[in-house]
């Protein structure tokens, strides 16, 4: 059997009742069973027999592990030539922890202790458990399953099932929780080239980091924002980060002058308030983001040509990965299986491998065991301070980072409702075990929804938003539209003063407003007092240091002291002198701006007269001559006088 895997032994499926009653062997003729990192433990069984819902299927694999489910649907077949067949689907057998109930446990300390309080009164008991971290969480009107499900979510980790058999029932059931499944030493290794067929392989969208700058605890300042960040650049040579080179000459970008550039990002760690365990920490993560995210999948039989250690492939194990399809020497990764999907007859397995998560559930899975172990963020509200007009935009990144980088713990009692924090709460009260800062919480109760962001000087949650079926109260609002029948405020302004409108008094104060149309009523005034414009009930005003200097009234009435008849018109009014510069001044008698105007002349007239007339003495007279010379410009005389004598 050159180049072919024996199948060593063939496995077996008993059917037990709800019950427990041994119902005997299936006569088996197709079985698969996928099993993932994301939780999901599912048979699919072809049969003869016929198998109703809710039976348990217990089946040990080729490793020897005992394996129980639940028969969660099942169809049967009536064949034309009289054959029967049965199709069904079975989940791990810890779904019947679904109709199992927690009324009110609120563990604390270890996991063990935690799944010890919430598996009370049902057949399962506490597995191996490996993780050593502490926490407390609140568990409250929901069942078993769910219980378990917000353990794993305060202590972390992965959920293990145990089944112990004695050849002829099930005799023990467990539940665990491992800090990591399956082998972490696993001898498996596994090297990708380009000239492979029959290995899939998916490379994420998201590029790898190359440096990282680190960032630890804040100070709270008095405004309620944030001074400068922990760093560590004064015990790591003057550098406020840490940098993979190799890394950058791969996943860098070019600068102007063709040099690789480092792709850069943060670490953000809001209780961490040591240097040196900042350093450390951002040198972790660096090692994390440098590597790009990348899985395989393949056949159990093709990957037999790169060693026998994956015949026992098990979910969680570790793979030491050489991928040359970024460079020629390839880069080195670290991955898991994070799943397998076998077919128990026939002996071939389809397992996905890698340190991409590649599924919806894993997704969660991994975001949530990052969250619980350090504060990640690419940017706070400083990120946002003085810049251009983007700043919404620029806000909610930050936010999304931090929302993505903050773990979350959870109260939930009848009087409180559900509070949800990013810091440790007393189950029983739902107040913050320590106070730090940068703190929040979300309390969602029967009466809507009100947010925190401190506490008060008696140490209670200083509520300050709230949300109910009836309004939004909130002490700031970020956002880019606001659609509204009606605003009601005191006072609107930029982030600086410079434009403010205070609708209690309706004083606006702006810079550059542009308008289409405006209808105001009463005074408008426009400059400083040195120099200052107004519009006054039809008048235009101007006035220099408090002292009016002319008017050009609109209002203003003419009256024909001849005829007696009144006249409206425009009267202009200056203080001392009027000028006007223009190259042209056109007239017309009459207030239609249709009738053709007439221009004003501008030029000098000169006419002959006599001057003078004198008596000769001799019964004559006698005279002088001049030149008479008028000057006007647009129309308006501005000299005259009589020049020479004849």
């Amino acid at each position: 059997m050159a180049g072919k895997m024996a199948l060593i032994r063939k496995v077996g499926f008993t059917r037990f009742s709800r019950w427990g009653v041994n119902l005997g062997r299936l006569d088996v003729t197709a079985a698969t069973h996928t099993e993932a990192l994301d939780g999901t433990d599912e048979i699919k069984v072809t049969c003869s027999d016929d198998v109703n819902k809710g039976d348990y299927i217990v089946w040990v694999d080729a490793q020897g592990k005992t394996h129980e489910h639940i028969v969660d649907d099942a169809s049967r077949t009536h064949g034309e030539d009289g054959t029967l067949q049965t199709e069904f689907t079975g989940v791990n057998s810890i779904a019947e922890l679904w109709d199992d109930w927690t009324d009110d446990v609120r563990p604390s300390g270890q996991v063990a202790t935690a799944l010890a309080r919430v598996l009370t009164g049902t057949r399962w008991a506490v597995g191996a458990c490996d993780v050593t971290a502490s926490a407390s969480v609140v568990l409250y009107h929901q069942s078993v399953r769910e219980s378990i499900a917000d353990i794993l979510e305060a202590w972390g980790g992965e959920l293990e099932t145990t089944i112990t058999t004695n050849g002829s029932s099930v005799v023990s059931r467990q539940v665990g929780v491992r800090k990591l499944r399956g082998n972490q030493s696993s001898p498996k290794r596994f090297t990708w080239t380009k000239d492979i067929k029959t290995i899939t392989r998916t490379v994420a969208a998201d590029n790898p980091k190359t440096r990282v700058y680190g960032y630890g605890k804040g100070v709270e300042t008095d405004s309620g924002a944030y001074g400068r960040r922990l760093t560590f650049e004064s015990i790591n040579g003057g550098k406020a980060y840490v940098e993979d080179a190799a890394a950058t000459k791969i996943w860098g970008h070019p600068n102007a002058s063709g040099t690789a550039l480092p792709a850069c990002t943060s670490y953000v760690n809001e209780q961490c308030e040591d240097a040196a365990q900042l350093l450390k920490e951002t040198k972790a993560y660096l090692a994390e983001v440098s590597e790009p995210k990348v899985s395989y999948e393949a056949s159990v039989l093709d990957l037999y040509a790169f060693g026998r250690s994956w015949e026992g492939a098990a979910v969680g194990d570790r793979v030491a990965i050489i991928d040359k399809g970024f460079t020629e020497e390839g880069i080195r990764l670290t991955g898991r299986v994070s799943q397998i999907e076998r077919d128990l007859l026939g002996g071939d397995a389809t397992v996905t491998f890698g340190n991409l998560i590649n599924s919806m559930a894993d997704m969660w899975q991994s975001v949530s065991q990052t969250l619980k172990n350090s504060s990640r963020a690419a940017a706070t509200y400083d990120a946002v301070a003085g810049t251009s007009v983007s700043w919404l935009v620029q806000l909610q990144d930050a936010l999304n980072d931090q929302f993505n980088s903050v773990g979350t713990y959870k109260v939930e009692t009848f009087e409180l409702g559900s509070l949800y924090s990013n810091v440790p709460l007393n189950p029983e009260t739902g107040l913050p075990l320590k106070s730090v800062s940068g703190m929040w919480c979300v309390n969602i109760s029967g009466r809507g929804i009100r947010l925190a962001s401190s506490l008060t000087s008696s140490g209670q949650w200083n509520w300050k938003t709230f949300i109910t079926g009836a309004s939004v109260t909130a002490d700031c609002i970020n956002a880019g539209t606001m659609r509204a029948d009606r605003i009601r405020a005191g006072l609107l302004t930029d982030d600086r003063g410079r434009n403010t409108w205070d609708l209690t008094n309706g004083t606006l104060t702006t810079n550059y407003m542009k308008a289409n149309n405006i209808t105001a009523n009463g005074q408008f005034s426009c400059g400083l007092a040195s120099n200052l414009l107004q519009l006054i009930s039809g008048e235009i005003r101007g006035s220099e240091n408090g002292v009016q200097i002319g008017v050009i009234d609109f209002s203003a009435h003419f009256r024909n002291v001849q005829t007696g008849e009144l006249y409206q018109g425009l009267q202009l009014q200056a203080q001392h002198g009027t000028r006007i510069s223009s190259p042209q001044i056109s007239v017309a008698a009459s207030s239609d701006i249709s009738t053709v105007a007439t221009i004003c002349q501008t030029g000098t007239i000169s006419q002959p007269i006599i001057s003078e007339l004198h008596d000769n003495g001799n019964g004559c007279v006698g005279w002088h001559y001049g030149t008479f010379k008028i000057s006007h410009i647009d129309g308006l005389c501005t000299t005259y006088g009589t020049v020479g004598t004849g």
